[in-house]
């Protein structure tokens, strides 16, 4: 069973805070707001898609860990179009000390500091080469877990995925 069960707006009353789910949805921005839609329920979106940033009104399947509280929010991990094949997100596995990873990350300069993101993000600090800020896999060993560091062994940058031409 996937890490992320495929729900509707309707069942999200039964899920507890802090769960990851998968919705499919009309998905758009506001000023103050991006909102997937299902009818005439709405669930607040925050944060972006670790892989695809979805065009205004792209009906999409969307997966995170629900926040319930008033309003009810999804803190985003990803998305995809509706029509894509159905992902298989996964969370990133349990690591220990001394462990050899590979992970898909989005690595970002925070001050001195190079720091890469996974779509459920877990965060962690890199020692290596420096790196640009995009989306790369990356292949390492896990020196500390407090902080999280990753020694990078290799980095390769993954080209972002746009859909062409989508029919709506």
């Amino acid at each position: 069973m996937s890490d992320y069960p495929h729900l509707t707006l309707n069942q999200l009353t039964a899920i507890a805070d802090r769960e990851t789910v998968m919705l499919t949805g009309l998905y758009s921005r506001h000023t103050d707001q991006t909102v997937l839609t299902q009818g005439d329920q709405r669930l607040q979106l925050l944060d972006l898609p670790f892989s695809w940033l979805p065009p205004q009104g792209c009906t999409v399947r969307i997966w995170g860990e629900l926040l319930q509280g008033k309003p009810r929010r999804l803190l985003v991990h990803d998305a995809c179009h509706a029509s894509a094949p159905t992902p298989e997100p996964r969370r990133t596995p349990t690591l220990r000390a001394g462990m050899p990873v590979t992970l898909t990350v989005h690595v970002n300069n925070v001050g001195d500091e190079q720091v890469a993101r996974t779509a459920d993000r877990h965060m962690f600090n890199l020692i290596g080469d420096e790196l640009d800020e995009r989306k790369y896999l990356l292949s390492g060993k896990l020196i500390t877990l407090n902080p999280p560091t990753l020694a990078v062994l290799q980095a390769i940058p993954m080209l972002q995925s746009t859909p062409t031409e989508v029919k709506r």
